[in-house]
């Protein structure tokens, strides 16, 4: 459902008097940073002390890429010792466990992804139709009459191709209209490259490897990468494996330092991704998403190891297909 009245109903639940804070989940990919930086851009074109922010580092090469080239303000960070400032969570709530929150007061939520339960927040906008969250941003900014500078119109369509893996993944009547508006106003071949050029060469081995080692069972691939440095590392895997014509579910998992980051992607209609992802971090960590895709971490203290996290992931996608079935 597209609300109307959407950003009018964010600002009521805002306080003028207060600077607010568009936060994106920790670790943002480019759609969730572009999402916060163009929701902060509008907000001050609104009249707002607004910046967008995120814990975690910066692991996305795609994300580094686009703050290099259009000046992204990916470093920002608020001063934890003051909870006087609102928070909108953007491309996540708290309640997926992908963000832990700067202090102050969760004035708003918005996020395309399916929700664990409802955030408790004054104002939440969940579009869980929609495949990315900068064209529920978009939304906003054609609700406001109001156009965004060329360099954030850029990083909002590269967030939208990102995750909608150029409209072929998941993309809803939005993202269509998202793209289309954005196509005179941002540079799209800049947008498209920021997107396709998201690993650093020495990563190609990893995901070779990996895909070598990988294991196959009753369409549904299971593989484990090295120590990537790159977030996308693993998505961009899952997403090439679905290419094969036997592969109709996989999971790719990174393990490092950090934990596990795990990435699952999904064109059996008997195994939706954010299920799959659910059942697998039950008990053990945190993950959710959409139908064809979806995404989960553990903390490395429960990592149960390589082969066992591969039976629960089979386990998770028999069970689904029984119960489905």
């Amino acid at each position: 459902m597209r609300p109307t009245g959407a950003l009018a109903s964010l600002e009521a639940a805002l306080d003028r008097r207060l600077p607010v804070i568009a936060q994106a989940h920790d670790f943002p990919d480019v759609d969730a940073f572009g999402a916060a930086w163009a929701l902060a851009s509008l907000l001050a074109a609104r009249g707002y002390d607004a910046a967008p922010a995120f814990r975690g580092g910066l692991r996305s090469r795609s994300l580094a890429n686009m703050a290099r080239e259009l000046g992204a303000p990916v470093n920002p960070a608020p001063d934890e010792s003051s909870v006087e400032r609102s928070i909108v969570s953007v491309d996540c709530i708290p309640e997926n466990g992908n963000v832990e929150l700067f202090p102050g007061t969760l004035a708003g939520a918005i996020d395309h992804h399916v929700p664990a339960a409802a955030p408790n927040a004054p104002f939440a906008d969940l579009r869980i139709d929609s495949g990315s969250c900068c064209s529920i941003i978009v939304d906003y900014w054609r609700e406001a009459a109001l156009e965004p500078e060329r360099r954030v119109a850029t990083a909002l369509l590269a967030g939208l191709q990102a995750d909608t893996d150029f409209l072929s993944r998941g993309a809803g009547p939005l993202d269509v209209e998202a793209f289309h508006w954005l196509s005179s106003r941002a540079d799209r071949d800049q947008a498209a490259r920021l997107v396709k050029t998201a690993l650093a060469p020495g990563e190609l081995k990893l995901l070779a490897a990996a895909l070598q080692a990988a294991t196959l069972a009753d369409s549904a691939l299971f593989a484990v990468v090295g120590r990537a440095r790159d977030i996308e590392a693993p998505a961009l895997l899952a997403d090439f494996a679905l290419r094969a014509e036997d592969v109709s579910v996989a999971l790719v998992a990174s393990v490092d330092d950090e934990g596990v980051r795990i990435s699952i992607r999904s064109r059996d209609p008997l195994v939706p991704a954010f299920d799959a992802a659910r059942a697998l971090v039950a008990g053990i960590g945190s993950g959710g998403g959409h139908g064809r895709s979806a995404g989960g971490r553990i903390a490395l203290s429960e990592f149960p190891g390589e082969e066992a996290l591969g039976a629960r992931f089979f386990d998770a996608v028999r069970s689904l297909r029984a119960h489905q079935s």
